[in-house]
């Protein structure tokens, strides 16, 4: 019976996926959340700093997102790693999403 209320118990826990909440201003819907993600952080021309990145793998980066809270340290021409949710994008049409970074590295 013990074995039996373990077993319950963590499917309960594993069966409860939450979308995250949009944490940024001008997030829409949840889109996806991506770990350990290749990109590169660019500044665009009016100084304001986005993601290019490819989920898919693609040797090209061929989507790009306005990250809502990128630390000081990574507000450069900067190759990196990172976690993040990322949700459509309200304010800007040119942007495809508005990122909420968890973590990010270098690379």
């Amino acid at each position: 019976m013990k074995k039996s209320a373990l077993l319950g118990i963590l499917l309960l826990t594993a069966c409860t996926d939450k979308t995250p909440e949009a944490r940024c201003e001008g997030a829409g819907d949840f889109v996806m959340t991506l770990k350990d993600e290749p990109g590169r952080v660019i500044p665009d021309k009016n100084g304001k700093f986005y993601i290019h990145f490819s989920p898919e793998g693609n040797l090209h980066y061929n989507l790009r997102a306005y990250p809502c809270n990128l630390e000081k340290d990574f507000r450069a021409d900067l190759n990196v790693f990172f976690d993040g949710d990322f949700f459509e994008s309200l304010k800007d049409s040119a942007t495809d999403y508005v990122v909420y970074i968890r973590d990010m590295d270098y690379r």
